[in-house]
C-alpha cells in the first residue's frame, strides 16, 4: 500500500462503523511501523501481544486475528476503488432507487446525470 493509503486505511479501522475491534487497528498500526517504517521482518507472538495484551499467543487466535485484519483491509480497498469510480457509484444509486420503488428519487438523478452527461452530440 502506499503511504496515502495505509493512512487512509488507519482511519477507516479506527472508525467504528467499519471496525468495532480494536486489535485490528493496533496490530495495523504495529505492522506498519514494523514492516514500513522500520522495513523488518515481524514476530507474529509480539505482534499478537501488541494487538492482544491479555491473551495468549496460539497460532490459531494469530491466524483468525490476520485473517479478521485482511477482510477489513480488504473492504476499504474496495470502497475505496467504488468510491472513486463516479459512474459505479451513480448506477448503483439508481439502482438502490428503482429497487425500493423511490421513482421520483430515481427520475430526478436522470435528470441530472442527463444535464451533466448529455448523451446528444452538438452540431
Amino acid at each position: 500500500m502506499r503511504p496515502s493509503e495505509r493512512r487512509d486505511a488507519h482511519h477507516w479501522l479506527a472508525n467504528p462503523l467499519h471496525n468495532k475491534k480494536s486489535e485490528l487497528l493496533r496490530l495495523f498500526d504495529y505492522l506498519e511501523e514494523w514492516i514500513h517504517q522500520l522495513n523488518v521482518d515481524i514476530d507474529e507472538k509480539a505482534a499478537f501481544k501488541h494487538a492482544h495484551p491479555q491473551r495468549e499467543f496460539t497460532p490459531d487466535r494469530w491466524a483468525k486475528l490476520t485473517h479478521k485484519l485482511l477482510a477489513c483491509l480488504e473492504q476499504f480497498l474496495s470502497y475505496r476503488r467504488f468510491s472513486q469510480n463516479e459512474f459505479a457509484h451513480r448506477g448503483e444509486l439508481l439502482a438502490f432507487y428503482r429497487e425500493r420503488g423511490l421513482y421520483s428519487h430515481l427520475q430526478t438523478r436522470v435528470r441530472r446525470y442527463d444535464n451533466h452527461y448529455p448523451t446528444e452530440v452538438a452540431t
